[in-house]
């Protein structure tokens, strides 16, 4: 089962963020060419390009909370002990769960809502384009949840020394 999950989780995160970031790549050479070499600007290549970013930042991110390798301002919480440290980490992770669960049933209906509204150029139902702001949320709530799990059996390891 574990490694289902995992294997799930790897093809949103990592394979979903390689193919969009490929779309965005050869779209972004697509509009070089087409604007700079044949003088002739594609909507379509610019449209394509802006949902790819969108994309491909919010899989990413997720990722990089995967990994616990996301940006993180802790100057000031470096200065308190290994203990204290994962409380605030433990803390930080239940305010994220507690927003993004609050604010997920909302944006999956106006995601959902959006499907009535298509893109100027490819006439993609919005939906598709703007489904990741949701499955960004849920990836960031399971992630956070292995995380606190994580983060309580080193708090008890630290307290067994």
């Amino acid at each position: 089962m574990k490694k289902f999950y995992k294997m799930i989780i790897d093809v949103i995160e990592v394979h979903f963020s390689v193919i969009f970031f490929l779309l965005l790549f050869v779209s972004m050479i697509g509009q070089v060419v087409m604007r700079y070499i044949l003088n002739n600007p594609s909507p379509a290549l610019y449209e394509i390009s802006s949902y790819s970013f969108v994309w491909v930042t919010l899989l990413s991110a997720a990722y990089a909370k995967r990994l616990n390798k996301h940006i993180r301002f802790n100057i000031l919480v470096e200065k308190f002990s290994r203990k204290k440290q994962i409380v605030i980490e433990i803390i930080f992770d239940i305010i994220v769960i507690f927003t993004f669960s609050i604010s997920l049933y909302p944006v999956i209906s106006q995601s959902i809502w959006y499907k009535i509204i298509k893109s100027q150029v490819l006439r993609i139902p919005w939906t598709y384009l703007i489904i990741c702001l949701p499955l960004f949320m849920i990836l960031l709530i399971i992630h956070n949840i292995e995380s606190i799990i994580e983060k309580i059996k080193e708090f008890k390891q630290l307290g067994e020394k």
